[in-house]
């Protein structure tokens, strides 16, 4: 009998999560903090359920800050750096904006501390509530998680809520 090798494998999974909230605030003012990811002044004392348990942080409201590198607040193209309140940071793409529709898109281009994920690509869009005046805002992401077999569990039973 031949002796076996403990070898680590390596188990390649892309989600596609949903999150939304409803804000007592207009769209249309809105819309201009979240054009420029101006993440640091979108709710900051507001706790939500963590998205990214397997990361330690929830999505925009535990932002320190957010630091132009090149481009342009609102320019696609434009590369910036979110500095998570943790000392974390992610810098970040702009791939799409559409001021008609109300969306912006990203994708993570690096993090440090490392994410083990091979991409995370999101879209934050805000839709006017019609019966008053507040804003439903969604953030759909796109990852691409690529770590060990144990990490990929926790990951999906997180997201299967068990």
């Amino acid at each position: 009998m031949l002796p076996l090798k403990k070898q680590d494998s390596t188990v390649v999974c892309s989600t596609h999560t949903y999150e939304s909230t409803v804000i007592q605030e207009s769209a249309s003012k809105l819309w201009p903090i979240f054009r420029s990811l101006s993440l640091e002044k979108i709710l900051p004392n507001k706790a939500i359920k963590n998205p990214f348990s397997f990361i330690k942080r929830p999505f925009f409201f535990q932002v320190n800050k957010v630091n132009w590198l090149d481009g342009a607040a609102g320019q696609v193209g434009s590369h910036l750096e979110i500095v998570w309140k943790d000392g974390a940071s992610w810098k970040v793409l702009i791939t799409e904006i559409s001021d008609l529709n109300h969306f912006i898109s990203y994708e993570l281009v690096e993090a440090e501390p490392p994410l083990g994920t091979s991409s995370l690509q999101a879209t934050i869009r805000l839709l006017r509530v019609t019966d008053e005046q507040h804003t439903f805002i969604s953030w759909v992401y796109n990852i691409i998680y690529k770590e060990r077999n144990i990490e990929f569990f926790e990951l999906y039973n997180f997201l299967l809520g068990n």
